[in-house]
C-alpha cells in the first residue's frame, strides 16, 4: 500500500532538492576554489577572472616552500598534541 503525494507535495520535494543542491554548491565551492588556486600557476591565477573550475596550470612550489619552513612542522606537532591531549 503506497501513499501517493499530491501536486503540492511533489513541487515541495523538487524545490527542496534544488535548494539543498544549491546550498551544497555554495558551501563546498570555497574549499574547492582554495585547492584549485593552491596548485595553479600564480601568474595565470592573477589574470583569471570568474569562476575557477579547475587548476590553471599545475605547480607545487608553494607547498614545497611551506614545508621547508620548520615552524610548520612544529605547528602541526602542537596541533596534534592539543587534539589528542584535549580529547
Amino acid at each position: 500500500m503506497k501513499i501517493r503525494k499530491n501536486t503540492g507535495e511533489q513541487i515541495f520535494d523538487i524545490a527542496n532538492a534544488f535548494g539543498m543542491i544549491l546550498m551544497m554548491f555554495v558551501t563546498l565551492y570555497p574549499f574547492v576554489y582554495v585547492v584549485f588556486a593552491s596548485v595553479s600557476d600564480p601568474n595565470k591565477l592573477v589574470r583569471h577572472s570568474g569562476i575557477l573550475l579547475g587548476p590553471l596550470g599545475f605547480q607545487t612550489e608553494a607547498y614545497q616552500m611551506v614545508f621547508q619552513n620548520p615552524m610548520i612542522v612544529i605547528g602541526y606537532r602542537n596541533t596534534l598534541f592539543y587534539v589528542i591531549a584535549g580529547t
